[in-house]
């Protein structure tokens, strides 16, 4: 029997985009995802995760760690400070899907774009990022580029006019810095739209997908 990774999430966003890549890597790896699509829509109306949103997701880690799982994923960036919360609750590992991205963020360079269209996720990446930079003995800028407008697009069923918007913010970052980073995982569908861009663009499922891998080998 294979290892089992349960990928935590707030959104169906990518789902199918990260069984593939686990598959392409590793077919033995079982990947389940356990979504409350409610949890995105509770932390935006109150800017960032509460007391009960908290509650909620421990007791997914809690039920993830029943089912069997050898490693719990945390999938969304507004809430990757939870993750730590629930972590200690645990007897299994927890992954956040960004850490892999802001460690090789802080490899690259020191000054960092930190590219979002959430509000709620700028915080928690820069505070991840900037403990990375800690971690490494590094010190960086990070430059926080939130695309006012695009959420709401995409909300309103616009996806053309939110990935014109966030493929225009790439491309104007371009040499104005060391590193892009998208700070949201979704942000991994404009990657074709962007491939003339010269500085990295680093986004979070591919790198998540590999260091999860690794860490269930060992």
């Amino acid at each position: 029997m294979g290892k089992h990774v349960m990928i935590l999430g707030t959104s169906t966003s990518n789902h199918q985009d990260i069984k593939d890549m686990f598959k392409a890597i590793d077919p033995s790896i079982r990947v389940n995802l356990l979504t409350e699509d409610s949890l995105i829509q509770d932390i935006l109306a109150n800017e960032g995760p509460t007391p009960s949103i908290i509650k909620r997701m421990c007791a997914y880690a809690m039920m993830a760690q029943e089912a069997g799982a050898d490693l719990i994923v945390n999938q969304c960036s507004s809430v990757s400070e939870v993750a730590d919360i629930y972590e200690k609750l645990l007897d299994i590992p927890v992954l956040k899907v960004d850490q892999p991205m802001a460690e090789k963020a802080v490899e690259l360079g020191s000054k960092i774009a930190l590219v979002t269209t959430n509000t709620t996720t700028v915080g928690p990446s820069r505070r991840l990022i900037e403990r990375c930079a800690a971690a490494a003995g590094k010190e960086v800028e990070i430059v926080e580029c939130v695309v006012d407008g695009a959420m709401e697009a995409l909300f309103a069923g616009d996806a053309k006019k939110h990935n014109d918007m966030l493929r225009d913010k790439i491309i104007g970052l371009d040499g104005q810095c060391d590193v892009i980073v998208l700070a949201q995982g979704s942000m991994i569908a404009i990657m074709p739209e962007v491939q003339q861009v010269k500085t990295p663009v680093l986004t979070s499922i591919p790198l998540m997908v590999e260091r999860a891998v690794e860490m269930l080998k060992d």
